[in-house]
């Protein structure tokens, strides 16, 4: 007779848990509370040397529309004005030198409320426009030599081409 053994049968040395692979918490941060609202960051953090200085910005959109800056190595809240959109932040943000202002990087944002904004490394906005319609995607961005293209499409179907340096 010929003897089989079990396949899920393990030793007692291999049966013992292995240490953890995952990678430690850095740090972590409360970006906003509110009593009243759902708090949600629905677009992905965006990580960029935004004013050349060569430490590492976050930056993080939430669906109350507020962004937030943060040194990516810390998560300590860095200085960027008072940025607010008028609807939710669902799509992810861009970066690029989109004005041609400087080496300065600007940052694009779009809403829920068709609103799409151009802000410079500080927060302060650059130039605005509303398309109508809900923006739930991110814009992408398109280099022709010195000139940048940012398309968007909306809920109503509609694609939507701007110039960087004016919107």
């Amino acid at each position: 007779a010929t003897s089989a053994t079990s396949a899920t049968s393990a030793s007692p040395a291999s049966a013992s848990c292995k240490p953890s692979t995952y990678p430690s918490v850095q740090w972590t941060v409360v970006l906003e509370t509110s009593q009243s609202d759902r708090l949600t960051a629905y677009s992905a953090p965006l990580l960029a040397d935004l004013n050349g200085n060569g430490v590492l910005d976050l930056i993080v959109a939430t669906s109350s529309g507020k962004l937030h800056r943060l040194n990516a190595k810390t998560g300590k809240p860095l200085e960027f004005g008072k940025i607010r959109m008028a609807g939710e932040v669902q799509a992810d943000l861009s970066v690029e030198d989109v004005t041609n202002e400087s080496s300065n990087l600007n940052i694009i944002v779009c809403d829920m409320k068709g609103n799409i904004f151009c802000f410079n490394h500080n927060g302060i906005s650059m130039w605005d426009v509303n398309v109508g319609g809900q923006i739930p995607s991110g814009p992408t961005l398109v280099r022709r030599g010195a000139d940048v293209n940012i398309h968007v499409v909306t809920s109503t179907g509609h694609l939507w081409s701007l110039n960087g340096k004016d919107g």
